[in-house]
């Protein structure tokens, strides 16, 4: 038969300090009173203790918790439960269109000369903080960021909030088209 270990007031678990017996649980398992190191009283099973199932009231949980959210903040700003926000997945992407050549888009953006403010490169905050002050919140999901000039750079004076209909007329091959119409219709005069 194997040998309890017998737990002792004043014996330490993590963060917890035995500081005496407690009532049985409902289901009569042996329970101790604790002290966390937060000053919180707990009761805790007995079992439990020494296999380390339990080290505090839940303060041990809560920091750390607080401490993964506050990495995620440190990372870009917008994360939620590990997830980016839609900004800055567009800065992300603009990021990639014009600076990696391995970007199946970088011909039509990086290759054209096309990039982004030297200040936003490696400052999602910076592009974030312009964005809000001077775009405002996306007004829709069915919105994202265009170039008012397609042939110009990321930049600020540049940006606007438009739908996949405007980003479509604001396309090169829909310029030359447009051209090209006008240049058929003067001839034909």
């Amino acid at each position: 038969m194997a040998r309890r270990s017998l737990i002792q007031i004043g014996m330490r678990f993590g963060r917890l300090t035995v500081i005496g017996p407690a009532e049985p649980s409902p289901s009569g398992q042996p329970r101790l009173e604790c002290r966390c190191d937060c000053g919180k009283i707990t009761r805790s099973h007995a079992a439990d203790l020494p296999r380390g199932k339990v080290k505090s009231c839940g303060c041990l949980n809560r920091e750390k918790s607080a401490q993964r959210a506050a990495q995620l903040k440190y990372r870009h700003g917008d994360a939620v439960h590990n997830d980016r926000s839609p900004l800055y997945r567009c800065w992300r992407n603009m990021k990639e269109r014009c600076l990696n050549p391995k970007n199946t888009a970088f011909e039509c953006y990086g290759k054209r000369g096309i990039t982004m403010a030297p200040a936003w490169i490696d400052d999602y905050p910076a592009f974030r903080r312009y964005i809000e002050q001077h775009l405002g919140p996306r007004p829709s999901p069915k919105y994202s960021i265009d170039r008012r000039d397609n042939d110009g750079i990321y930049e600020p004076g540049n940006l606007r909030w438009a739908t996949r209909s405007q980003q479509n007329q604001n396309q090169r091959r829909s310029k030359l088209t447009k051209t090209l119409n006008a240049l058929m219709w003067d001839e034909t005069l």
